[in-house]
């Protein structure tokens, strides 16, 4: 009987710290605000378009080493790469990632749209210079 209540009084331990850590929410390593983690997930998919453009045009001259940039824009942030790992695992499970990549997209979309502008102003300075004789 004496077991029975031991493991029951540990268990109700355990239950309660563990409960009382998720209310809390703590971390128990460096917390990259939300603002500072869209801006680092944009560089890194830039540089992931950007790397795997460049490698798929020419396949015996890939040299871009993804993991050479991904380090140099943790550094930019003043992060480490286990610290952003540990924050992406921190963002998913309290379901903010989603928010986090509404702003990723946002500001991809507004690059996009000035490619986009770039390309068509090209396009018409083109078409005038074929006109002009």
């Amino acid at each position: 009987m004496k077991k029975l209540v031991s493991i029951l009084i540990v268990f109700v331990l355990f239950f309660n710290y563990s409960c009382s850590e998720k209310d809390e929410k703590k971390v128990d390593f460096e917390l990259i605000p939300e603002s500072t983690m869209s801006k680092i997930l944009f560089d890194l998919h830039m540089n992931d378009g950007i790397i795997n453009a460049f490698n798929n045009q020419d396949k015996s001259n890939i040299f871009l080493s993804k993991k050479h940039y991904e380090d140099k824009i943790y550094k930019k942030y003043g992060y480490t790469d286990t610290i952003f790992k540990m924050n992406i695992k921190y963002y998913t499970m309290n379901t903010k990632i989603k928010d986090i990549y509404s702003v990723v997209i946002d500001s991809m979309n507004i690059i996009k749209g000035k490619l986009e502008q770039k390309r068509q102003q090209k396009r018409h300075s083109k078409i005038r210079n074929d006109f002009d004789i």
